[in-house]
């Protein structure tokens, strides 16, 4: 970081060199009108036609990317040239000799002549009073050196009076009078408000470089070791926010002097202010729509010149972290703006990010149609998964995914945990940032780090009340329109809450289709859980006996949809059947219902783990495979962008799989158990069946599958090579077989494995156990029921 401020103090030296040439001319002219800064912006785009992407946020672009000063500036010009042309005044101002645009001294002036190039006047020399002052000649001294041409001696372009500017005198534009005025006593008139010169403006640029070089330096002199993530102690007594760690092993604290651009501060706005207490604050976020930017994102045509191309992992993570953390206007800004602008609004995501964070409802918070702007800790945890679309060679590869998930996952939960203890209103947000941070981590193989992301967001999914949205959708319904029972829930309602207050820590939703966004947000939480349980064999942390949010739609476009209350409790126990159209991630919820309730029900007393429970979950997966959409595509394109329908089926035959693998342990007579046997080995095949269909349709890499495939096709290939084992003496074709099917199930986790870091684990970890090594490094054996000495 250092070395991109001492480079940029470089760069505004010369300009400041460039822009002060020892002969420059004389200027002492009206001002010109100033630029309109949208159309000076949009120049940046040949067409529209070459940049379709971006004509539906063209508005949003232009208000977010230009200065407010900017604007004043150009107000106060034509209101200034407004004035002049009034007054008859339709001839350039510029003197005689001068050269237009270039602010200089006349070697005629002296004394108060010489002005400061912001307009304020000045003694040119010691022995001068008031702004008429002379001073005494000695016919000895060597005769005056001119003075030299710089900030203090220029005239400010625009600064003269109105009466100078019509007779075309040489003004000192002092304050409250200048020298031609006070000698003709006539009142002097500003037209407008002086701006600083281009010198002016980079001398403090550069100052303000300076001063950052010099904190930066303390700063690492004052850090922890190169390398190492360690939290930097806190100034005691403050309730400022925790300490934010850059890319560099650096801690940021608000307290720090690291100052950010102007107008944004280090938390984006969330500081003392960011309370309950104003909540219609307006909270300053990062600038990521601006043209500039935008343009640099179009990657479709300018990839191979984008900025970031060639730039190492590490320099990548980096440059996010300053575009995050400290609103950095730089490389990663436009990294920032090419994953949001073109990969996210334009290409589906296969493993549910979409759910998670709705492109449309994202681009109109950001673009202030809609709400308050994304969080920054969301932003923050979407970037790493979006790198995966990218068309850059740069982002779209393992290393910088890791890097870049190393990098921005601590500021984003430092943004996350500031936001909760400030009573930030963006609940919603947070929810879906952890779920995002948790589907990244588990990408790249954090299992750990996934796991208690994972339990965050569902502990903060109830804190928002996503689990409980029944009947919400139905109440922006005309009355017509609402489902006749709704009279008498609210009455029974009531009466509850005279017992049982029931609240929630954000906003109440504006409108029906935000309820339908927290709808979709919830059940991919649910997923998010339940795959995370499935995994490590634990409790997940929602109970759907418990949710009365409605099942999620493919659509939210009819009164029916929103009145629909289905949950995903009356579908279990039969109060539901379900229905053909039903849209992918409904169907997925329910499959991954029963392999989850499957799988508890082997880590469960058999006093809990009855036979009716394991038949009614049963029925429910029948019923699932009767209604839902089959799987095949007839091309490459179509298997993938379909994948959402296959991976249901995977579920589906994998909870089967378990269901009937009880039923075999439970079988009262050796008959049963062989028919409960075969029945098992059955829904195995049919799960590899749904990988051969990807295969077959030409999804040779399994482009489409999230992080739950590997994880359901590890429980399968490990129960088929334990099942191997004990058939292989009476049965041994059909042992080699189910061994056949375990090589099969290790090769496909491989193939993915080219996308999830956690697929190849997978694929590790059933090698591990076809070789009978079952407890990786890191892991024990649980102890419950079992001798300790065993291999299980």
């Amino acid at each position: 970081m250092a070395d991109d401020v001492t480079q940029d103090i470089d760069d505004v030296t010369q300009d400041i060199n460039s822009d002060m040439p020892s002969d420059m001319p004389l200027y002492d002219g009206a001002p010109t009108e100033a630029p309109d800064a949208g159309a000076a912006l949009t120049t940046l785009f040949a067409s529209a036609q070459e940049y379709p992407h971006l004509d539906q946020h063209l508005d949003t672009h232009l208000q977010l990317a230009i200065d407010p000063s900017l604007g004043e500036a150009a107000d106060a010009a034509r209101a200034a040239g407004a004035g002049a042309e009034a007054e008859g005044s339709t001839t350039n101002d510029t003197p005689t000799g001068a050269t237009p645009g270039r602010p200089g001294i006349d070697p005629d002036a002296s004394g108060a002549d010489a002005v400061t190039s912001g307009g304020d006047a000045i003694a040119a020399d010691q022995g001068a009073e008031g702004g008429g002052g002379t001073q005494d000649v000695n016919p000895d001294a060597p005769p005056a050196k001119r003075k030299a041409t710089s900030r203090a001696n220029m005239l400010t372009r625009g600064g003269a009076c109105e009466f100078c500017k019509r007779r075309k005198l040489k003004c000192t534009a002092e304050q409250p009078q200048c020298q031609q005025c006070k000698r003709s006593g006539r009142e002097c008139v500003y037209s407008q408000k002086k701006q600083r010169s281009r010198v002016r403006v980079l001398e403090d640029r550069l100052q303000e470089l300076e001063r950052r070089l010099d904190d930066e330096r303390q700063a690492n002199d004052e850090s922890p070791a190169s390398g190492q993530r360690q939290a930097g102690p806190e100034s005691a007594g403050t309730s400022g926010p925790a300490a934010v760690f850059s890319a560099e092993g650096v801690y940021i604290s608000p307290e720090s002097n690291v100052t950010p651009s102007t107008g944004v501060d280090m938390f984006f706005g969330l500081g003392e202010l960011g309370t309950l207490s104003d909540p219609f604050f307006k909270r300053s976020e990062p600038d990521l729509m601006t043209l500039a930017d935008a343009a640099a994102a179009d990657t479709d045509r300018t990839v191979a010149a984008a900025p970031w191309e060639g730039m190492t992992p590490r320099e990548v993570a980096i440059e996010l972290v300053k575009a995050v953390v400290e609103n950095h206007k730089g490389v990663g800004e436009k990294i920032m703006a090419h994953l949001l602008h073109h990969v996210f609004a334009q290409h589906p995501h296969p493993r549910m990010v979409h759910n998670l964070v709705s492109p449309s409802f994202f681009f109109a918070r950001l673009s202030g149609q809609t709400g308050q702007p994304p969080h920054p800790a969301l932003i923050a945890a979407l970037l790493p998964s979006l790198m995966e679309l990218s068309p850059s060679p740069t982002l779209n590869n393992r290393d910088a995914l890791a890097a870049v998930c190393d990098a921005v996952m601590e500021p984003s939960r430092r943004l996350s945990q500031h936001a909760l203890s400030s009573l930030d209103t963006r609940g919603i947000d947070l929810v879906a940032a952890a779920a995002l941070r948790a589907n990244a981590l588990a990408t790249v193989g954090r299992f750990v780090d996934s796991f208690t992301e994972v339990y965050s967001a569902g502990a903060l999914a109830a804190s928002v009340g996503l689990g409980k949205l029944g009947g919400v959708a139905e109440a922006f319904l005309p009355p017509d329109k609402r489902p006749k029972d709704r009279a008498e829930r609210m009455a029974r309602e009531q009466r509850i809450r005279y017992i049982r207050n029931k609240s929630v820590i954000v906003p109440l939703p504006v409108d029906a289709n935000e309820v339908a966004e927290r709808i979709k947000l919830f059940w991919s939480v649910y997923l998010c859980d339940r795959m995370n349980a499935i995994g490590w064999n634990i409790q997940g942390v929602v109970q759907y006996d418990e949710i009365t949010t409605p099942l999620p739609k493919d659509k939210y476009d009819t009164p029916e949809a929103f009145a629909d209350n289905t949950t995903l409790d009356d579908w279990v126990s039969g109060r539901s059947n379900g229905s053909p159209d039903e849209s992918a991630l409904c169907s997925y919820v329910k499959a991954m219902t029963i392999v989850y309730d499957a799988s508890r029900l082997l880590d469960t007393s058999p006093f809990v783990a009855t036979l009716e429970r394991s038949s009614r979950l049963m029925r429910a997966a029948k019923r699932l495979a009767a209604t839902m959409r089959p799987f095949t595509p007839t091309s490459p394109a179509e298997a993938i962008s379909t994948s959402s329908f296959n991976k249901p089926w995977f579920a589906l035959y994998t909870g089967m799989l378990l269901l009937y693998a009880k039923e075999e342990i439970d079988a009262p007579s050796p008959s049963e158990e062989m028919e409960a046997r075969n029945k098992m080995i059955d829904a195995g095949f049919k799960m590899c069946a749904c990988i051969q269909a990807a295969y077959d349709a030409g999804d040779t890499e399994l482009a489409g599958y999230d992080i739950a495939a590997p994880t359901i096709w590890f429980m399968t290939g490990r129960a088929f090579h334990h099942l191997a084992n004990r058939i292989e003496g009476d049965e041994p074709e059909r042992a080699a077989e189910l061994r056949r099917k375990v090589t099969f199930i290790v090769e496909a986790s491989k193939k993915l494995s080219t996308q999830l870091m956690l697929a190849e684990v997978h694929a590790q970890m059933l090698h591990n156990v076809t070789l009978d090594a079952e407890v990786m490094l890191g892991e024990y054996l649980r102890p419950d029921n079992v001798d300790f000495s065993g291999s299980l």
